[in-house]
């Protein structure tokens, strides 16, 4: 959750929103964020705007991430049994992230230092403290590559949902993107953590809007969690079909 803050921090200060209006303070916390996890923050925030603008046609910058190599594990999902489904999840998600880091503008040597420089670093201090070989790889799994995995399933999830089973559309205007966008339902505790970042349906209608002031509309386009996810096993990844 701590790391998938990071992800909330860049898209917050991409509307303008986590600072008041104020830019300069936006713009330097937004490119901190993206600097911790390799994102050009420019990018990114060139991404998401298209994305609100024309989200679900032709020209939605996400549709390139959906285009990418991962959905071809969309294919004859259903068919597939429970444990080659459970076995397909994680490549397909981090497939899924690399297609999307890959639009943000990553830098490949910058990401591999930073997902490895934290391990050099866990190893190095329980070597001085004088643990075994096998703890000190037990450890730097435990303490980093398990998080970075739970964060990458948590952000695919979550992204997945935003639109989740929607049609391509001719044209786009808010209202017209709150109708085919989730509000995802999760536990209060997890939804502040993320900073509402599930209600995506009404984020659209008003993207300025700050966190703490997002409340569910009367018409809300309220997707449980558990019937999101039976959705999602039954048909497997988002397909969006040009």
């Amino acid at each position: 959750i701590a790391l998938g803050g990071l992800s909330e921090f860049m898209h917050q200060t991409a509307h303008g929103n986590l600072f008041g209006r104020n830019r300069n303070l936006n713009e330097l916390f937004g490119r901190i964020s993206g600097a911790l996890v390799g994102v050009n923050y420019f990018a990114y925030r060139k991404f998401h705007m298209t994305h609100h603008l024309l989200a679900n046609t032709r020209n939605d910058s996400e549709f390139k991430v959906y285009a990418s190599k991962y959905t071809n594990a969309a294919d004859a999902w259903e068919q597939r049994t429970v444990i080659q489904k459970l076995g397909s999840i994680p490549k397909v998600a981090w497939d899924f992230a690399g297609a999307g880091l890959s639009e943000f503008g990553v830098s490949f040597p910058v990401s591999v230092v930073q997902w490895i420089l934290p391990a050099v670093i866990i190893a190095g201090i329980n070597y001085l403290q004088g643990l075994t070989a096998g703890a000190i790889v037990a450890s730097v799994f435990v303490a980093w590559y398990l998080p970075l995995l739970l964060l990458t399933l948590l952000e695919f999830f979550l992204t997945q949902s935003r639109h989740y089973g929607t049609k391509l559309l001719p044209e786009s205007s808010r209202e017209i993107q709150y109708r085919n966008a989730w509000n995802l339902d999760l536990p209060l505790p997890i939804e502040l953590m993320l900073l509402r970042r599930n209600h995506h349906a009404t984020h659209h209608v008003d993207p300025k809007q700050h966190w703490s002031q997002v409340r569910r509309r009367k018409d809300d386009r309220l997707l449980p969690l558990f019937t999101y996810l039976g959705m999602w096993w039954k048909a497997g990844p988002r397909k969006v079909h040009m």
